[in-house]
């Protein structure tokens, strides 16, 4: 795949998917409901996510409403582009396992708290994920983005000669 081509088929669908769950449940996409979006679908990521995991949209409602509900869109943004660059640098379409790979490296505590409480090994769904996109077993973490500064998501943040001297 070409580095500039969209991404397409079941990595968008799995996005999709994580999107109309969270607004079905009345609030703004985080890393956990990715969870959603790829357990729900098919593929190495969806079943290492479900093997008698006891995982459901349920327990992915109750711990992605926790506290941290004001960073999720901040947070979803920084997997998906790990994701994409963890495809790039392999010269790979960017797939669902890119992106559990880059949920479970980014390591947010409503992933690591969902993984463990529906039983699942995050190092073992790991692996699983990165066997599926022919990566070693010893691969280290992705590096993840920096995140976008808080409020400037839709506008480029000021220049500091142009802040207020009384902030300082």
């Amino acid at each position: 795949m070409a580095r500039d081509e969209p991404p397409d088929g079941p990595y968008l669908e799995a996005i999709r998917r994580a999107f109309q769950f969270a607004r079905a449940h009345g609030r703004d996409c985080d890393p956990a409901d990715f969870l959603v979006g790829l357990a729900a679908g098919f593929g190495a990521a969806a079943a290492a996510l479900r093997p008698g995991s006891g995982l459901s949209l349920a327990d992915i409602a109750a711990v992605s409403g926790g506290p941290s509900r004001e960073r999720g869109g901040y947070l979803h943004m920084q997997a998906q582009e790990a994701a994409t660059s963890l495809a790039a640098a392999r010269d790979q379409r960017v797939a669902p396992e890119h992106l559990l790979i880059a949920l479970l490296d980014q390591g947010t505590p409503e992933v690591t708290g969902l993984l463990s409480r529906s039983g699942l090994d995050p190092a073992a769904v790991r692996d699983a994920a990165l066997a599926a996109i022919g990566a070693p077993a010893d691969l280290p973490p992705v590096p993840l983005p920096a995140l976008t500064p808080a409020g400037t998501l839709d506008r480029p943040p000021l220049p500091v000669a142009d802040l207020d001297a009384r902030a300082w």
